[in-house]
């Protein structure tokens, strides 16, 4: 089965916990349906310990944010219009980190031609070549995915050895749909710690617990907080992210996938926190 980018990042920016790389950047892009064209904007950073920072604009406005705490296990969702946010823990409990040299390997490997199937399902990849963009060195591939023979996807994409999409183009013909992405300003360094708090005067959301109790709801300082929204005069507190995480032991190689020492999903993708490849898969 073909691993699938939730739709709500299908237009973001996927960047994968990637350890000594820290940075700041802004894509911006646009999604065609049936000829109607919107613009959007996608901010991202990432911590030293590889902490991941993701923020989406709508028409200008701050819609959503997201960050992936490395340290803390866990997953922020952040909801600026509503003030407020959940977390979670992170997939299989445990973020998966690796390092720009890890990840380098990992691209080098697969920029080959290659074939994966799935039921009723079949994707081609060709690779389009390397360059060096803004000291970083990005991988090309172009891509036809298949469904029942019917061609359902078809694009290009260029991957980043720092871990994340440097830019794509994708088309669904059934959808008449066209995604476009290009990194379109990038800033090395350790970003501004603040973007990886929770803002002060946010309420936390109940999130029921894996057993399917109701998990208590509370301001980020602690004070409890009803469910429809923050108690009066509750301002509560940023939530500080702690000092850099060592890196995580690493997941072997899937079944037929060149022996990186990485994961990878099921059609052979490198695969990471977040989804690096972008909305194609």
């Amino acid at each position: 089965m073909f691993l699938l980018v939730s739709a709500l990042f299908a237009e973001a920016q996927g960047v994968m916990t990637v350890t000594g790389a820290p940075f700041m950047g802004t894509w911006t892009g646009t999604t065609e349906r049936a000829g109607k064209i919107e613009t959007n904007k996608t901010v991202a950073a990432r911590m030293s310990d590889g902490s991941v920072y993701r923020a989406i604009y709508k028409d200008g406005l701050l819609d959503f944010i997201e960050i992936d705490d490395v340290l803390h296990e866990k997953r922020i969702e952040i909801r600026p219009q509503q003030k407020m946010y959940t977390e979670k823990a992170a997939p299989h409990d445990k973020w998966t980190t690796r390092t720009a040299e890890q990840q380098h390997s990992i691209l080098e490997r697969w920029n080959i031609a290659y074939t994966r199937q799935a039921t009723n399902q079949d994707k081609v990849a060709t690779p389009l070549g390397v360059k060096i963009v803004d000291g970083m060195t990005v991988y090309g591939h172009h891509f036809v995915r298949t469904r029942d023979n019917m061609v359902t996807m078809v694009g290009d994409d260029w991957q980043s050895d720092l871990g994340f999409t440097y830019s794509e183009h994708v088309e669904e013909p059934r959808e008449k749909k066209i995604v476009t992405s290009i990194l379109a300003e990038m800033k090395r360094g350790e970003p501004d710690a603040s973007l990886f708090t929770v803002p002060a005067g946010y309420y936390q959301q109940v999130v029921p617990h894996r057993d399917g109790q109701a998990a208590i709801s509370q301001s980020c300082d602690g004070t409890d907080a009803p469910a429809g929204g923050p108690p009066p005069g509750v301002a509560g507190s940023p939530c500080p992210l702690p000092p850099p995480y060592s890196t995580a032991p690493q997941m072997g190689s899937r079944a037929g996938a060149p022996p990186s020492g990485d994961g990878f999903s099921n059609i052979g993708e490198p695969l990471g926190s977040g989804p690096p490849p972008g909305p194609h898969l």
